[in-house]
């Protein structure tokens, strides 16, 4: 064929075109995970051998990276299953989000292997100008009782 690509080649690099197009429009939907989080510190709460632990690990908000979250979790030595506790502290700590909005699952992390995850969805309050991060535990037996949440101010108060 002059001056063409065989229509097979063209298929080809098109579906490939296709297919990295769909994984980053993937990945900008994706929450951030665990792997996504910093570590910034832990303290043993019990054990002599085998000791328990609380790990604070931060992470951005993945749609408005101006906005930091510090979640921290309980960990369990020698278990798979580790406590549902959790708690959350979100800090707008660079640019002011544009158009902010609702997102469920903005971050999670297995806390077992067996369908136990915690994860934090964001609210937004349009009425008082915040966006509201719950953390909590999700579970598919018992009750899900643990839970935490966090305010970030996006305007400055009327005077």
């Amino acid at each position: 064929m002059l001056g063409g690509t065989a229509p097979a080649e063209a298929t080809g690099a098109t579906m490939r075109t296709a297919a990295a197009a769909l994984a980053a429009s993937l990945a900008l939907a994706a929450p951030a995970s665990a792997a996504d989080a910093d570590t910034i510190g832990a303290v043993t709460t019990s054990g002599i051998i085998f000791k328990d632990s609380i790990t604070i690990k931060a992470f951005d908000d993945p749609d408005y990276p101006g906005i930091v979250c510090y979640v921290t979790m309980p960990e369990r030595s020698l278990s798979w299953n580790d406590p549902s506790d959790t708690s959350i502290s979100c800090r707008l700590v660079g640019d002011k989000p544009t158009n902010p909005a609702p997102r469920a699952d903005v971050f999670s992390e297995a806390k077992n292997p067996f369908f136990k995850v915690t994860r934090v969805d964001r609210f937004y309050d349009a009425r008082r100008g915040v966006l509201v991060y719950l953390s909590y535990t999700r579970k598919t037996s018992g009750e899900n009782h643990s839970h935490s949440n966090s305010v970030v101010p996006l305007r400055v108060p009327a005077q």
